[in-house]
């Protein structure tokens, strides 16, 4: 059952003030944008935050853990299209038709500021910043998809693994973590649907990172321990 409790903490004192305010916001505009944030909820693994097909009422700014999206094709099977971590906003899919257009469900216990739509748009149209704020937000979601598939959709096994691994640790870069130990809360079936990729596959070629001393893991904790040669993993000539 997911968990609902009003907020408390203060938005300027949040570590995800840098993703959710503009700096050109002054004190008196983030104490009113602080009023969009009324209510956090608590997701424990595998609970869903949405549907595809559910009205789109709420955007999502993920305080702590992860959250998988993906479809369900015509056979009834899930196809992952992206993993969201820690400081990254979730829900934008609704924007276009009022609609969600995926399924999100929670990787690991998980904290979840909530930002109602209609509040939101109310706002943004009176402080500009807030309103490019969430089309910055907006249009490099869709550059970074856009981008990952696109490198994606040409590299083999072992490049798309090496893409994958990056991507994550650039993630937790940006976000001043330590971009170098990675835990992998997905599967690797998941990341394999992610990737087109089979489990076996997925299990295969990590191990072959290990081997040649790339990366370590055990179970779910991945290190990086050469960034260099994990990067020409990447730009290698392409052999699927």
């Amino acid at each position: 059952m997911i968990e609902h409790k009003v907020a408390q903490e203060s938005c300027k004192n949040c570590h995800l003030n840098e993703v959710c305010i503009p700096e050109s916001m002054n004190d008196h505009e983030v104490a009113q944008l602080e009023t969009l944030v009324k209510l956090r909820i608590k997701l424990k693994k595998k609970d869903f935050l949405f549907l595809a097909g559910d009205d789109f009422k709420a955007i999502y700014a993920i305080k702590s853990g992860s959250i998988k999206t993906s479809i369900t094709n015509q056979a009834g099977m899930e196809q992952i299209n992206g993993f969201f971590i820690q400081g990254e906003i979730i829900g934008l899919d609704g924007f276009a038709t009022d609609k969600h257009v995926l399924n999100a469900i929670a990787l690991e216990d998980t904290h979840i500021c909530v930002i109602k739509k209609d509040e939101l748009e109310s706002m943004s149209e009176k402080f500009i910043p807030l309103k490019n704020q969430i089309q910055r937000i907006m249009s490099k979601e869709i550059v970074r998809d856009n981008n990952m598939m696109l490198l994606l959709g040409n590299m083999n096994a072992e490049q798309k693994i090496a893409t994958f691994i990056q991507n994550i640790s650039n993630r937790l870069n940006k976000r001043h973590n330590n971009h170098l130990a990675i835990t992998l809360r997905m599967t690797r079936e998941e990341m394999g649907s992610y990737l087109g990729l089979t489990n076996e596959t997925v299990s295969r070629v990590l191990k072959k990172l290990s081997d040649i001393n790339l990366i370590s893991i055990d179970a779910k904790e991945l290190l990086i321990l050469d960034e260099d040669g994990l990067k020409q993993v990447i730009h290698q000539d392409c052999n699927p």
